[in-house]
C-alpha cells in the first residue's frame, strides 16, 4: 500500500500486469515449464543478457519467446 502512496504523490504511471500461472505456490510433483513470449521474454534477456539470451528463439513467426 506504500507504494500506490509514493507512486501518488510523485505522480508516477503505473501499469499492471496478470501473467496467467506466474503465482504458483504449490508443491508440484512434476516437472512445470513456463513460456514466455513477447515482449516479456524480452524484457527477461535486457534485464540479464548473459544469464538468458541463450534461451531466447525467434523460430514462431518470429515471435521472441523462451522456455523455462
Amino acid at each position: 500500500m506504500i507504494s500506490c502512496v509514493i507512486d501518488a504523490m510523485e505522480n508516477r504511471d503505473v501499469a499492471i500486469v496478470d501473467i496467467p500461472g506466474a503465482f504458483m505456490q504449490a508443491d508440484m510433483e512434476a516437472t512445470v515449464y513456463v513460456k514466455l513470449e513477447g515482449a516479456l521474454a524480452e524484457l527477461l534477456v535486457k534485464a540479464n543478457p548473459p544469464r538468458y539470451q541463450y534461451f531466447l528463439s525467434k523460430e514462431r513467426h518470429d515471435q521472441p519467446h523462451m522456455c523455462c
